[in-house]
């Protein structure tokens, strides 16, 4: 295990942020550490922009020039100053109706993520729920907009699809799945699409080659299903203490969870002692 990572790439909820949606003070202060010695620092979330740079502005602050973030589980890669520096292939309206067509009589809902606005299409009494709630509550400002199956065709940039279904998805219906899209299942019921080959690994890969970074000399920690693709590739994978056995089974070494400091007692362990030894 080398010690002197060029690249380290933190997953955000459930491994870098706590139970509070906060990064402990103490880890931000590790973490500055580490980009003092020359490691790049990268969050890759699959939270959107907007979501993200309140923790980006938190570790960088006004000393640093340089550094990247990965957004909605690899579609964008951000700089410092907001500006995009890549943005990955994404699916297109057409692709969601043909799907949606296709399998509407078996799931509860279909949505599409998009930069501006989450669009779902519910079927069956999950229209009904959605229409009291909406009459109750009578919110104008949320990003969820209810739209009709022919209205996906309108569509342009999908960033993600997902997918509730009725029942479990069988090991043939996520194969089949996996076949035309990147395909990552977080629940039985629930599976997130997104354009062939577009996942966080995406995005690392195309940030090492231009940091002219190795990929022994990246490390990476995360804890859900969408860390998957990283776990499964040749950076050093670190799981926190919360995540799913069979994503521990995979990972090179596991931490502590996100609620006892898993990310700043690995950092500790192996790689800021191990430098100190040497």
């Amino acid at each position: 295990m080398s010690t002197n990572y060029k690249m380290l790439v933190l997953d955000l909820d459930g491994t870098l942020l706590n139970k509070n949606k906060e990064i402990e003070k103490s880890t931000i202060n590790i973490l500055r550490v580490l980009m003092q010695k020359g490691c790049y620092v990268i969050f890759a979330s699959g939270r959107r922009k907007e979501n993200i740079i309140t923790y980006v502005n938190e570790l960088y602050c006004d000393k640093y020039s340089n550094g990247w973030y990965v957004c909605c589980d690899g579609c964008y890669i951000y700089n410092l100053h907001g500006e995009m520096i890549h943005r990955a292939t994404l699916l297109t309206g057409k692709i969601a109706y043909e799907l949606c067509k296709k399998i509407k009589n078996s799931c509860n809902s279909f949505a599409c993520y998009t930069d501006k606005f989450d669009y779902i299409y519910l079927t069956g009494i999950n229209r009904i729920k959605s229409d009291i709630k909406s009459l109750l509550l009578r919110s104008d400002s949320s990003r969820t907009k209810r739209v009709n199956m022919t209205d996906l065709l309108k569509m342009e940039e999908i960033e993600k699809i997902v997918i509730q279904k009725k029942f479990d998805f069988s090991d043939e219906e996520y194969l089949s799945f996996c076949q035309s899209f990147n395909t990552v299942r977080m629940t039985p019921k629930r599976i997130e699409l997104q354009h062939k080959g577009i996942n966080k690994l995406y995005a690392i890969d195309y940030l090492r080659q231009i940091l002219g970074v190795q990929w022994g000399d990246i490390c990476f920690i995360g804890d859900d299903e969408n860390d998957r693709c990283v776990f499964q590739s040749m950076c050093y994978s670190v799981a926190m203490g919360n995540a799913a056995n069979e994503l521990k089974a995979l990972a090179n070494i596991v931490t502590s969870d996100n609620n006892n400091f898993g990310v700043e007692k690995f950092i500790k362990d192996n790689i800021l002692r191990e430098n100190q030894n040497g």
